[in-house]
């Protein structure tokens, strides 16, 4: 219950930060400041999140409920980042960018806790990571498309 009210809650922070973005590059942006926003301001959930992927990795069936969940979030985030250029994206292609994004802040933010507790401040995070994180999504995007476009091209 933890769990799913702790998703629910951090996806509701996320929708409204991602309204306003035009492409991914910015979409992608506003969804690692918004997680890093919110593990900060919700340090246990991020501890939570954090041990839920560690259980996760037992495969456990007592467990698998929670798979469940972490699921939805990332299904969440692929649905948001179909902007601008990413709109002609496949859904296993956002499924990518929202897995390494949701990763790259989950954890980066739990690390940096754990490692550094007493001078943890994690919106600085966002200062000097989300712009280099939206640019890195928009372009590894990119280069995807290119590379599938050149498959499609080859003879067989």
């Amino acid at each position: 219950a933890v769990v799913t009210s702790g998703f629910e809650e951090l996806r509701g922070y996320i929708s409204p930060r991602l309204d306003g973005c035009r492409n991914l590059q910015e979409a992608a942006a506003a969804v690692f400041a918004a997680h890093v926003e919110f593990f900060e301001e919700n340090q246990d959930l991020m501890r939570i999140f954090h041990q839920v992927r560690g259980v996760l990795k037992f495969d456990r069936p007592r467990w698998r409920p929670l798979r469940t969940q972490l699921r939805l979030h990332v299904e969440f985030l692929a649905q948001r980042l179909a902007l601008g250029e990413a709109r002609s994206c496949t859904l296993a292609r956002r499924l990518e960018l929202a897995v390494f994004l949701f990763g790259c802040a989950s954890g980066t933010t739990s690390v940096l806790v754990a490692a550094y507790p007493e001078s943890a401040r994690l919106r600085s995070l966002n200062e000097r990571w989300s712009d280099p994180i939206g640019r890195t999504v928009a372009a590894a995007n990119g280069a995807l498309a290119r590379t599938r476009s050149r498959q499609r091209r080859r003879p067989r």
